[in-house]
């Protein structure tokens, strides 16, 4: 009886070594599999505080020549927001391409441009230009009917 436990045992064994060996496994994804995903992530990070998902979202060299340093002011910026629009220019050579975003504020529109780059199949912001900040015609929270 013994020598057939033996070769039961060898068998679970040996079966669930080729389960492990021949499962489909995938990596759990971090990044952003799109750039309006990044740009998502981005943002939610500045609003909830969180500095890892901030740091996730941004590539080299931005990261580390100013991403943590950054922060705190980013989050300042952010609470400010009451809506936003993103629109994505077109892509350069298929792993690089630009974004434009417009943040809704209670003082008026500002125009940022994010630079996007896939990096390891994730997306990450590379570089942002200065912000354009403008008016808006009708001030946000103006009550319907009161407008100019």
């Amino acid at each position: 009886m013994k020598p057939y436990r033996m070769l039961v045992l060898l068998a679970v064994v040996l079966m669930v070594l080729a389960a492990v060996r021949f499962w489909p496994w995938r990596p759990a994804r971090t990044g952003a599999a799109t750039p309006m995903q990044c740009l998502d992530n981005y943002y939610e990070s500045l609003k909830n505080g969180d500095v890892d998902k901030y740091l996730r979202c941004l590539g080299e060299p931005y990261r580390t020549e100013g991403g943590q340093r950054f922060f705190d002011a980013a989050c300042r910026e952010a609470k400010d927001i009451k809506g936003m629009a993103q629109r994505a220019g077109p892509t350069e050579g298929g792993t690089s391409l630009w974004v434009d975003v417009e943040e809704v504020r209670a003082a008026g529109i500002r125009r940022l441009r994010y630079h996007l780059r896939q990096d390891s199949g994730n997306w990450v912001i590379v570089a942002i230009d200065p912000p354009r900040e403008s008016t808006s015609p009708i001030r946000y929270g103006t009550p319907v009917g009161d407008e100019p």
